[in-house]
């Protein structure tokens, strides 16, 4: 009930009350950002390594010890040509989608990229740099504001590529899959989509005896709490019962919309889920009129001190999966030029 979150009286007129109308213009072409977080400290170094043709290769077996990969463990990628110290690097086989996007020229690797706002050295971090280079969380925020100098306090770098659209009168919208984070959030209202992995949690009402949703025997209830309030009833409960009523229509909006998208792949279990999830929404993008839209999917597990190499072989193969069947979903739909999926982590293991 709204007064429950209010401290003052909510004075009805007796209305049902509405749902706000949806925003929105599909005219526009459309794009979308995927970003995939992997939280823990993806151990980068044994994803991405110097081939054994090239002479950076020994340094990075030497630095590395038991856990360096050996030439049977990657798959050869050509960067000749390119500036870099070595023509060919190793891509973990554990993960063969990021060799086929290379190749195809789909996909680039951004090396030795990171949270700083000047360079330091081993000896002088501490003294030059305020941020907590060596905590999970405060690494994740870094990554997820892209803010050194603090000048966008509270909004994230999705958010504020949102708001830019936005103000060039495209038709945007944010999707968290379970769980907010501020990469998403700008520096207007905008609301934010927290989906469940397998999609939006419908309002129900566990009936009493079995496993029934019986939420219609008090749907009118619902309703008649959170009408309509008199001018000068109380802003709080108004606002609830606003919200309420919003999140209700939409959670039902979007289960029926994507009921309905019509997907040419599967997608594996568990992990997976999130991205069909996630091309569902593309797929609908013009039902549900946007134009440009943000995703934000996290997986944990990579926080490995010891045994490294085991927890790329066991946590890499999930990821290459959930990708895969994404990547070739948004071929199939052709959307393959509009949707960038960005991979991260906070940081890197360090080499030795």
């Amino acid at each position: 009930a709204p007064e429950f979150h209010s401290n003052n009286l909510d004075k009805k007129i007796g209305h049902k009350r509405e749902p706000s109308p949806p925003q929105g213009d599909s005219n526009a072409n459309y794009k979308a950002v995927v970003f995939l977080f992997l939280f823990g400290g993806l151990d980068s170094f044994n994803v991405l390594v110097p081939d054994p043709g090239c002479d950076l290769y020994n340094e990075y077996k030497d630095a590395r010890g038991s856990v360096h990969l050996s030439h049977n463990e990657i798959k050869k990628i050509d960067a000749s040509g390119q500036g870099q110290p070595c023509d060919f690097f190793g891509v973990h086989n554990k993960i063969p989608l990021f060799e086929q996007l290379y190749n195809s020229g789909e996909g680039i690797f951004l090396a030795n990229t990171g949270h700083l706002h000047k360079p330091v050295t081993k000896k002088t971090y501490a003294r030059e740099t305020t941020t907590s280079l060596f905590s999970h969380n405060t690494m994740e925020q870094e990554a997820y504001v892209i803010d050194a100098y603090k000048e966008k306090d509270g909004t994230g770098v999705l958010g504020r590529m949102l708001d830019m659209m936005e103000s060039k009168n495209f038709s945007v919208g944010s999707i968290a899959m379970n769980g907010n984070s501020v990469v998403l959030a700008g520096a207007t209202d905008r609301f934010i989509d927290v989906i469940a992995a397998n999609g939006p949690v419908i309002i129900r009402r566990q009936k009493f005896s079995g496993w029934g949703n019986d939420l219609n025997d008090i749907k009118s209830y619902i309703e008649e709490l959170n009408s309509e309030s008199k001018a000068n009833s109380g802003l709080f409960a108004n606002h609830w019962s606003q919200n309420l009523v919003n999140t209700w229509a939409k959670s039902d909006d979007l289960n029926s919309v994507l009921n309905g998208a019509v997907l040419k792949k599967a997608f594996p279990g568990g992990f997976g889920t999130n991205f069909k999830t996630i091309s569902k929404f593309i797929v609908t993008h013009a039902i549900r009129k946007k134009t440009r839209e943000t995703f934000y999917v996290r997986l944990g597990g990579f926080d490995a001190h010891t045994g490294g190499k085991s927890n790329l072989n066991q946590k890499l193969p999930e990821v290459n999966r959930a990708l895969t069947s994404f990547y070739l979903e948004m071929k199939e739909q052709d959307l393959l030029d509009s949707v960038t999926v960005v991979v991260g982590s906070e940081f890197g293991r360090t080499l030795s």
